[in-house]
């Protein structure tokens, strides 16, 4: 819609312009009406209509007056002139202030019509081309960055003085490219400042002008902001902030390499660059003999800190996650084959190496690929040194039984049967089926149903007797299991008794 301001000092020609003809239909809206000059002038400056209707003579200054003055403050509108008679003076003085036309009162409808389609015509045209410019304008601002971004320089962009500090930062996801491009898009238009473009099915962000402070809070709402609008992981990673445009393809080098580094981070998370410590002259190394002699001695405490320290070198280095399970999964593959050749006599059902491959392949952190060499490797130890799980786990679960109520994590497990919490936390999934915080939810659960049918306590008591130090918790996790709260639980039983 475009808008209009209708000025003249008779209160009945302003009542029927409004009511001559449809404005809406013809693409126009009618903003304010004023009865004076000065008037006007404050409204046209508060609005700055598309057309502004204005009556020749008016008490004080005139309606050409009154357009000089707003020509010189930069409006714009396209102008009818309404007058009682043909002025041919004025119409020679308005030519330089570009007015569509005079309009003789009383105004004719169809006349006014003419006029008003032409001008809506001229508002379309040049709507279209402002519209085309600016988006030519952006395309080639976003082409300068994207060359920015790949170090490369062209002559338009050394021309364009730009000696801004600026921070690249790299947003991966699994998301379809709309659903992230939609959240992008919102964020865009809630953060002018910033330059978003796609590079390589990768959103890049550029932030101008901004501090170290002001970045991390930026990152903080972007993060938020892909919380609420994504379903499945991503991963943000910010460059180190340069001086000047011309470094930026530093800063986005810099976020390149954290983004390769997402399977060591957790899901949803963001990583700066300036917080990590790379070591890129590194080779990264995994030991197989040292690791078979560990099973073959039966020491998995001295198998897991070799695994933890492996694990942490790979934090400092800037190896592809692809690469990394290349080199476990090679490795996985000898020691097997070791053990193969070693124990030919000892039948043990493993994983087949396509099995193992088709894992590795799949997984999207590293825990993952260290959790299923924690199951290979202590199924090995275990066949060579037999029946140390089971007695194990056994023992594990009669004092959780006996314990649940008290505060029990895998570390307090581990030092109380002298296993590592990664191994222990592994023979617990693989024989009963679920992990440990799951294993232990689902005992207190029970108790805590047992102690509602019996009992009229609070539920910030229960929550405390099995073993929950905080009650919205324990609300939480009952509410998760059971379809419904605590209380409610605990009244629909005490009906049933009633009943």
């Amino acid at each position: 819609m475009y808008s209009v301001l209708i000025v003249d000092d008779e209160y009945i020609i302003r009542q029927g312009l409004k009511k001559l003809i449809n404005w809406e239909e013809l693409g126009f809206v009618i903003v304010g009406e004023a009865d004076n000059a000065h008037s006007a002038e404050e409204l046209a400056l508060k609005f700055n209509p598309d057309l502004l209707l204005l009556d020749i003579r008016m008490p004080g200054n005139d309606g050409l007056s009154l357009l000089k003055s707003l020509r010189h403050q930069g409006i714009k509108s396209k102008v009818i002139f309404l007058t009682g008679f043909a002025e041919f003076e004025y119409a020679k003085k308005a030519i330089p202030l570009d007015v569509e036309a005079f309009l003789t009162k009383p105004i004719d409808e169809e006349e006014l019509f003419e006029h008003l389609s032409v001008i809506k015509e001229k508002l379309d045209k040049a709507s279209h081309i402002e519209i085309q410019l600016n988006r030519q304008e952006m395309l080639e601002r976003l082409r300068q960055y994207r060359h920015l971004l790949m170090g490369l320089k062209s002559s338009s962009i050394l021309k364009m003085h730009d000696q801004a500090t600026h921070c690249v930062v790299e947003v991966q996801y699994k998301d379809t490219i709309d659903q992230v491009s939609g959240v992008i898009d919102q964020y865009q238009k809630k953060h002018q400042e910033v330059i978003a473009l796609l590079v390589a099915e990768s959103w890049v962000i550029i932030y101008k002008n901004l501090n170290k402070k002001q970045i991390k809070t930026a990152l903080k709402q972007l993060t938020s902001e892909l919380k609420l609008g994504l379903d499945q992981p991503f991963f943000i990673s910010a460059g180190r902030i340069v001086e000047g445009y011309l470094d930026i393809h530093l800063s986005f080098s810099d976020a390149k390499k954290i983004g390769q580094r997402w399977y060591l981070s957790d899901e949803e998370t963001c990583t700066w660059y300036e917080e990590c410590v790379i070591k890129e002259e590194q080779v990264l190394y995994f030991d197989n003999e040292t690791v078979f002699d560990f099973i073959e001695v039966n020491n998995h405490d001295a198998l897991s800190q070799y695994l933890t320290a492996f694990k942490s070198s790979v934090s400092t280095m800037t190896i592809s996650f692809e690469s990394l399970k290349g080199l476990l999964a090679q490795n996985m593959f000898i020691i097997i084959e070791r053990f193969s050749h070693h124990y030919p006599n000892i039948k043990i059902s493993l994983p087949s190496n396509r099995e193992i491959g088709e894992k590795l392949y799949k997984a999207s952190h590293i825990n993952l690929i260290f959790d299923l060499m924690f199951e290979v490797f202590m199924d090995l130890m275990n066949a060579i040194h037999s029946g140390s799980k089971e007695s194990t786990i056994y023992r594990v679960l009669d004092y959780i039984k006996h314990h649940y109520h008290q505060e029990i994590t895998l570390d307090k497990l581990g030092g109380l049967f002298g296993y590592n919490s990664s191994y222990l936390g592994t023979i617990f999934k693989h024989n009963t089926g679920k992990s440990f915080t799951k294993y232990l939810d689902g005992i207190r659960l029970e108790k805590a149903k047992e102690i509602l049918n019996n009992n009229e306590l609070k539920v910030y008591e229960v929550a405390s007797m099995v073993g929950y130090k905080s009650v919205d918790y324990f609300y939480l996790k009952f509410k998760q299991a059971e379809g419904m709260s605590p209380k409610k639980y605990q009244k629909n039983h005490s009906q049933k008794d009633e009943d």
